[in-house]
């Protein structure tokens, strides 16, 4: 409810990155917390934000993508996330054990930041039609009747 406030507001890619980009700095942070405690309060709020731009995301490629389209575009870029999200907890386990137990949650981090900041540089100036829409009422002359 607050990502698609906040898209009306910003629009829909100021407000994806907005709402993800404390994620993966939470996720860098998440070695340092002292005790498990901390560093399942610290999981939640990182997931409670990391999800917040999903809506707002598929909203966006929805209304750029042409009707007859999208059940393809979601079906594919559903694939790439499934494919992704099931080969990262072995690579993960990998750097666990062979090189360092942080060194995940620091590469994840870094990642997911470079992915936030290059989605904002790609697709600021790109506008889904119901953005477009209101820039041309913003801009618009008020008439005045007389």
């Amino acid at each position: 409810l607050v990502g698609a406030k906040l898209a009306d507001r910003i629009g829909n890619v100021k407000a994806t990155v907005l709402t993800h980009l404390p994620a993966p700095l939470l996720l860098i942070l998440l070695p340092f917390c002292p005790d498990f405690h901390s560093a399942a309060i610290l999981q939640i709020v990182r997931q409670a934000v990391s999800r917040m731009d999903n809506p707002i995301k598929q909203s966006y490629m929805m209304a750029l993508v042409p009707r007859e389209e999208r059940a393809r575009a979601r079906g594919f870029t559903t694939v790439c996330q499934r494919l992704s999200g099931s080969f990262s907890p072995s690579a993960a386990a990998y750097m666990m054990s062979a090189i360092s137990t942080s060194l995940p949650f620091f590469l994840g981090g870094t990642i997911q930041f470079v992915h936030d900041i290059l989605y904002y540089f790609t697709f600021r100036n790109i506008k889904p039609p119901e953005e477009l829409a209101k820039q041309v009422v913003a801009l618009s002359p008020e008439t005045e009747d007389t």
